[in-house]
């Protein structure tokens, strides 16, 4: 238990030590506002972090000191804005709930960007955007592959066999044989001058 408190230079305390001699197990304190009662509850809570301050402990035994003042309110008790009337207590779930808003936080940036990238995929109406442009772009790759194959049909009959008959076919097996083929490429002007000869 806690026989004297002596408290100076700190808070509204003066040079000049003051002094609560002859405490017992249960004490009240009691003033006005800023007369200095959440400063005696810090220096009891913190009494190493005062300096000109001093505890005087009955027998010179040290005890661990619990105070109840609003630093511990602040530090250990938060209710949530998200949630009405839910509070949570402990430093440990103040942090966890700090935690969960900040996360929340960044979930929205999160959800915007992808708003914003759907938007350049598919545009705002949906079938625009990149994927209308890969599609266009899709679509005139396969009328060029097409517009060749038609050029050279009589010569490509036996290599497309199957593949001539759909211009998206005919072009997908182009795109693997563009991949997969490792033979020599032989002009076609080569080929028909040999096959005449």
């Amino acid at each position: 238990m806690i026989e004297s408190l002596s408290i100076s230079q700190v808070a509204t305390y003066g040079n000049q030590s003051e002094v609560l001699n002859g405490l017992s197990k249960l004490n009240f304190i009691f003033g006005s506002n800023g007369s200095g009662k959440t400063t005696i509850s810090r220096v009891i809570a913190e009494a190493d972090g005062h300096q000109h301050c001093r505890i005087l402990w009955k027998d010179g035994t040290k005890l661990q000191a619990m105070v109840y003042n609003s630093d511990f309110v602040d530090a250990n008790f938060n209710q949530s804005g998200d949630i009405k009337g839910v509070f949570t207590l402990g430093e440990e779930q103040v942090e966890t709930l700090e935690k969960i808003t900040s996360s929340k936080s960044e979930l929205v940036t999160l959800e915007e960007q992808r708003r914003s990238l759907r938007n350049t995929l598919s545009g705002s109406d949906g079938s625009s955007g990149k994927n209308s442009d890969l599609k266009a772009l899709d679509d005139s790759f396969k009328q060029k592959c097409w517009k060749q194959k038609q050029k050279y049909d009589a010569n490509l009959k036996g290599a497309f066999e199957g593949y001539r008959g759909s211009a998206g076919k005919f072009t997908s097996k182009m795109l693997q044989e563009s991949v997969t083929n490792t033979a020599a490429l032989v002009p076609l002007v080569s080929r028909l001058v040999n096959s005449l000869v």
